[in-house]
């Protein structure tokens, strides 16, 4: 058996040292994108007297955001409204629409087209019809939104 002199041991056990260290810190960092500022009010274009649909974005921790869907009046009651919790990935926030957990979710996702643009669609097109269950007279939260300066 061939032993190594004291001074190569210490040189190893060092590096060792060194590496655990190391792989101990960048454990603990979290890469993460950051979520752009869609926090604000948007509305569908429109014209005074006309309908139109209003999204409030809230900011919560851990890059995620309150969803509030709104629109005007019909009958005298909204016609769209829906809050939910989304998350930011993919350059996108992610809604689960689906309310009941045994189910698969069926994901609406806010898109940023612009600082002052948004847009709201399914993750699956054959889903659109899910956005509808928010609303009455055949309305639905899809759609583009301009923010409110």
């Amino acid at each position: 058996m061939i032993e190594a002199p004291f001074g190569v041991l210490f040189y190893f056990t060092m590096i060792k040292k060194r590496y655990l260290l190391l792989s101990l810190l960048l454990s603990g960092c979290q890469v993460s994108q950051p979520s752009p500022s869609l926090a604000g009010q948007y509305q569908t274009p429109h014209k005074p007297q006309e309908y139109w649909q209003q999204v409030n974005i809230t900011p919560l921790p851990n890059h995620q955001f309150q969803i509030e869907i709104t629109a005007s009046k019909v009958r005298h009651y909204p016609a769209c409204e829906y809050q939910g919790t989304g998350f930011w990935q993919a350059g996108k926030i992610w809604v689960n629409l689906e309310e009941d957990k045994e189910k698969p979710p069926i994901y609406m996702w806010i898109t940023p087209l612009s600082p002052t643009k948004i847009d709201i669609f399914t993750q699956h097109f054959e889903d659109r019809f899910r956005m509808m269950y928010y609303c009455m007279g055949g309305a639905s939260l899809a759609g583009e939104y301009i923010k409110n300066t």
